[in-house]
């Protein structure tokens, strides 16, 4: 069956652990909106650095992950290279 959402729906608000939203401007998004995000230091982005809310209120490409690991640009002594 074909469900007909409200043009005031939103998508869930994406969140994402060891991470944030770029800029942090927007506390809703609807259909079309895109966001961006960034990993707080010491963890590395995994996935898409930005996503789209869907016709269907998903995101897509999914929300990426932060993942504990090192720092672009780092030795493994944590020296700048």
């Amino acid at each position: 069956w074909l469900s007909l959402l409200s043009p005031a729906a939103h998508c869930p608000f994406p969140h994402i652990r060891y991470g944030r939203r770029v800029p942090v401007s927007r506390y809703s998004y609807r259909a079309g909106d895109t966001v961006s995000f960034a990993c707080n230091t010491g963890f590395t982005l995994r996935g898409s650095r930005t996503s789209r809310c869907q016709p269907d209120l998903t995101w897509s490409p999914p929300l990426p992950l932060c993942n504990r690991g090192k720092c672009p640009g780092h030795s493994r002594g944590g020296k700048p290279l």
